[in-house]
């Protein structure tokens, strides 16, 4: 199966609470948009739920994109939201977007369009996997600002930097780290240390 990741691992098929309740970050890689912007980095902060999420799932993150106009999209946004659309699943080191026959997408919104009825137009950041509006099944990347910010339309033009590309492969963009050699030295020592007999 073709999965667009968002953090990176194997795919568990049902969702279970994670045992130990303990809550999951995910760090975010970096993925070239169009027109000079980048995804950097950040994090996404879950409950610990393995299987597919709901925008509930999301306890904390931190999305950061460079470009002409960056933005970093937080819970502390003016009118921040996290939605999702289909299917979203999470492993112990992945959040991914699986290939279906119709479509996934999670999206974190930041503000929301003076304009009112465009929800095209809000300021966001959108992963999508699956068919689009053409039924062209594709790979999507969105990002919206508004360059203005002062709540008017007219300097509120948005800057849209969209990436698509058929899903053919797995594209990673986010995981868990792999422990490094220090990281396991440094573990073992403590463990070794723990066990000296005292006097």
């Amino acid at each position: 199966m073709i999965r667009l990741a968002i953090v990176s691992a194997l795919v568990l098929t049902s969702a279970y609470a994670n045992p130990s309740a303990l809550a999951l970050t995910y760090n975010v890689r970096p993925v070239d948009l169009l027109d000079g912007y980048t995804i950097s980095g950040g994090y996404i902060t879950t409950n610990g739920m393995i299987g597919p999420l709901s925008a509930s799932d999301f306890l904390d993150y931190r999305l950061e994109v460079d470009g002409d106009f960056p933005f970093i999209f937080q819970p502390t946004n003016t009118a921040a939201e996290v939605i999702v659309d289909g299917i979203v699943e999470a492993t112990p080191t992945e959040i991914l977007l699986p290939t279906t026959t119709d479509r996934n997408r999670l999206t974190f919104i930041s503000e929301v369009s003076p304009i009112g009825v465009c929800t095209l137009c809000n300021q966001f950041l959108r992963y999508a996997q699956g068919i689009n509006s053409f039924r062209i099944p594709l790979t999507h990347y969105r990002y919206n600002v508004f360059p203005g910010g002062d709540g008017t339309p007219e300097r509120n033009d948005l800057v849209n930097s969209v990436l698509n590309l058929l899903p053919q492969v797995d594209v990673t963009v986010a995981s868990i780290p792999e422990p490094t050699t220090s990281t396991l030295a440094l573990a073992a020592l403590c463990l070794v240390i723990g066990r000296r007999p005292s006097y």
